[in-house]
């Protein structure tokens, strides 16, 4: 069963009645036809008006307005319906000028009704397949000439033979040639940057002489307004005939913004590398096999090698041996995380010495959030302040250790001058005795003098260690002001 997508409905009109009646019963009966029939020109445009059909047939000869003149008037408003005459009247001149007026098919009758009808229906469907294909076509062009306007892509080709270019609409707009211009190939070349003129040209010979296909991008200079664009052309040989013609068919992309952005973005990266290069503390950035991927200045420095002997290398491999298993679970760990991390590692330099380093690390994953793709490690070189901070504890304890003996010597003083003086009074002679006492006084008040610089020693002591911590992941150096304050 014919479905009603695809049945044929057609407008018959022919002012003889049993023409009308044994037609509309051939076309439905053997074409698959829907027919509405009509005895006269002016009656049909009236249907036409109010109904679409996809085929009209219609004699010649009819009272008020003839065939001729019903096809003319359909033109005239625009209705490209197909048309076909089917009459008795069979005069060249009638056939040209049906045909001329923009008839699809003129078929004269002979009286043979199956072979007129057969003829007819055949006409029909012939008629009506080729204007649903020339609709489809236009609507794929349609929506191609919107496509490439909503991408800024257009299409050209390029005539080998007779050496003419022509290109679609948005070709055009993006050379900015007014629409249905044909520019010459002189013109387009003019427009082409004068720093790409050659690679255009290499590219076309290329193209002839091998016929692979070519991809390239170029900068214009627009027609209308001189200002420079980027597009990005594609094309290959396309051999249109066996008699050797040739053309070049190939599209253009306005790519001019997505440029831009690149520019944009390689501009903002070399102002990023320039501030990871010069920065003044190390920064080693890893993949997720922990290869090192990018290391700045103060890295190599670090490290004792230059970037060339250390991209590509293990961060194993810069690790003290002993310490490899160890400082790996940080690593990992710090690669894995999605929050910074911050912890100590000991780098080992090509001459073979040992840093200590504070390493504070971020990680980039994927749109996922869950697989790393790489990590960039910030370092603070620690050493000499655990080694200030192991000669504070060093000297701490010096200072505890003087002050204990110096609090034995006081005691171990007073008691010698106790008995210097007993015997003194005792030995009965005031004057020497008044001399020895003096002495004693004197050595009793530096003792006393002393009691004071212990007692504020320690004082001293306590401040240091409260307030001259080496924090080796903050500070570094003793607050000194505080203690002249203090004292």
């Amino acid at each position: 069963m014919t479905e009603e997508k695809d049945i044929i409905h057609v407008l018959l009109i022919d002012d003889d009645f049993y023409i009308l009646d044994i037609g509309e019963q051939f076309l439905q009966q053997f074409g698959d036809i829907k027919v509405t029939t009509c005895s006269d020109a002016l009656s049909a445009i009236e249907l036409i008006r109010n109904n679409e059909f996809d085929a009209i047939v219609s004699d010649y000869l009819m009272p008020g307005m003839d065939g001729i003149g019903f096809l003319g008037h359909l033109r005239s408003v625009g209705n490209i319906t197909p048309f076909i005459f089917f009459t008795g009247r069979g005069k060249e001149k009638v056939v040209i000028e049906a045909l001329n007026t923009g008839a699809d098919f003129y078929i004269q009758k002979t009286g043979d009704t199956k072979a007129d009808f057969a003829e007819l229906i055949n006409s029909i469907k012939f008629s009506v397949s080729r204007r649903r294909s020339e609709i489809e076509l236009e609507r794929a062009l349609k929506n191609l000439q919107r496509s490439q306007e909503v991408a800024h892509i257009g299409n050209w080709t390029l005539n080998l033979d007779i050496g003419t270019i022509t290109g679609s609409d948005e070709s055009l707009r993006i050379f900015g040639f007014p629409l249905n211009y044909t520019p010459k190939i002189a013109e387009i070349m003019h427009l082409i940057h004068p720093d790409d003129r050659l690679i255009v040209k290499t590219t076309i010979s290329q193209v002839i002489e091998t016929g692979e296909p070519y991809n390239i991008d170029i900068r214009i200079l627009r027609f209308d307004t001189n200002e420079l664009r980027y597009i990005q052309s594609q094309g290959y040989l396309w051999k249109t005939d066996n008699s050797g013609g040739n053309k070049i068919f190939g599209t253009i992309l306005d790519i001019t913004e997505r440029k831009t952005a690149e520019e944009a973005l390689i501009e903002t990266n070399s102002y990023l590398e320039n501030l990871i290069n010069i920065a003044s503390v190390p920064i080693i950035i890893l993949d997720p096999e922990y290869n090192i991927t990018r290391i700045n200045r103060s890295g190599e420095y670090l490290i004792g090698l230059n970037n060339d002997q250390i991209i590509g290398k293990n961060i194993r491999q810069i690790l003290p041996p002993d310490k490899v298993d160890n400082s790996m679970k940080d690593i990992i760990a710090a690669l894995k995380s999605p929050e910074p991390k911050v912890f100590r590692l000991e780098i080992m330099q090509s001459s073979g010495s040992i840093r200590m380093v504070l390493w504070n690390s971020a990680t980039l994953f994927d749109k996922d959030g869950k697989n790393p793709i790489s990590t960039i490690f910030q370092g603070q070189d620690i050493t000499s302040s655990i080694r200030l901070e192991k000669q504070r504890n060093a000297t701490q304890i010096q200072i505890q250790e003087n002050l204990a003996k110096m609090a034995i010597l006081n005691d171990g003083i007073r008691n010698p001058l106790m008995a210097i003086s007993g015997y003194a009074e005792l030995f009965g002679n005031d004057n020497i005795t008044e001399k020895i006492l003096y002495q004693v006084d004197l050595i009793d008040q530096m003792v006393a003098q002393i009691d004071k610089k212990w007692a504020k020693s320690e004082k001293i002591l306590n401040f240091l260690r409260k307030h001259c911590e080496v924090d080796t992941g903050v500070k570094t150096e003793c607050e000194f002001e505080k203690i002249e304050e203090a004292f």
